[in-house]
C-alpha cells in the first residue's frame, strides 16, 4: 500500500517537473531532485537497480542543470551531434546489459535501455539542446509499449501522460528556440547601432 502512495506521488512530482521544464524554468530541477529520491525508495527494494543508479544520476545532474539553465539559451544538435548520440546510446546500451546481468536485473534489457535513454536525455536536458524532448519521446515510447505487453497498467498510463508532457516540451522549447532565433539578430543590430552612436559621439 505504502509502495502505491509513493509512486502516485512519484508521478505527480514528476509531471510537475515536466511541465516547469517545457517552460525553461530553472525550478524543474528543484522538483527533479524530489522526485528522485522517491524513486529511489520505490525502485531499490524491486531489485530495479538501473532505475535507482538513474535516479542518482538525476540528483547529480540535477545540481549542474539548475545553474546552467541560467547561463545557457536553448540549443540545437548539428548532424554530427545526432550521429554521435544515436550511435552511443546503442554501444551504451548493450555494454549496460552485460553490466546488469551480472547484478541479477529482473529485466537486464528494459532497464538497461531505460538507464542509457535515460541518461542521455537528462544529459542533453541539463545543456539545453532541444532534441532531449525527442530522446524522451522514444524512452518514453518504448517504455510505454513495454508495459502494456507485461500488464503494468499503472506504469503504462504513467508513460502515457509522460509522453504528452514529452510532446509538449518539444512543442514549446522549439518555439521558444525560434523567438530567440528571432530576437538574436535584432538585438545584434541594436547593439551596433549603439556602438555606432557611441563612437560617433566620442570621435566628436
Amino acid at each position: 500500500m505504502s509502495g502505491m502512495i509513493l509512486s502516485w506521488i512519484s508521478i505527480s512530482i514528476s509531471m510537475m517537473a515536466l511541465w516547469r521544464a517545457a517552460e525553461y524554468d530553472r525550478f524543474a530541477w528543484l522538483w527533479i531532485c524530489v522526485g528522485s529520491l522517491l524513486g529511489i525508495a520505490i525502485y531499490l527494494p524491486i531489485g530495479l537497480y538501473g532505475h535507482v543508479f538513474l535516479d542518482v544520476i538525476y540528483l547529480i545532474f540535477a545540481f549542474y542543470g539548475y545553474q546552467l539553465w541560467a547561463i545557457f539559451p536553448i540549443r540545437v544538435m548539428n548532424r554530427f551531434q545526432r550521429s554521435y548520440l544515436l550511435v552511443s546510446i546503442i554501444v551504451a546500451s548493450i555494454c549496460t546489459v552485460q553490466i546488469l546481468e551480472l547484478c541479477s536485473s529482473t529485466d537486464a534489457w528494459v532497464d538497461a535501455l531505460n538507464l542509457v535513454t535515460g541518461c542521455a536525455g537528462l544529459a542533453l536536458m541539463v545543456l539545453s539542446f532541444l532534441e532531449q524532448w525527442v530522446v524522451w519521446i522514444i524512452h518514453d515510447a518504448m517504455t510505454l509499449v513495454l508495459n502494456i505487453r507485461a500488464g503494468l497498467w499503472l506504469l503504462a498510463v504513467k508513460k502515457m501522460i509522460y509522453l504528452i508532457f514529452a510532446f509538449r516540451g518539444y512543442i514549446r522549447w522549439l518555439d521558444k528556440y525560434e523567438q530567440n532565433a528571432c530576437a538574436t539578430p535584432l538585438l545584434s543590430e541594436a547593439g551596433q547601432a549603439s556602438s555606432r552612436l557611441l563612437a560617433d559621439i566620442f570621435i566628436d
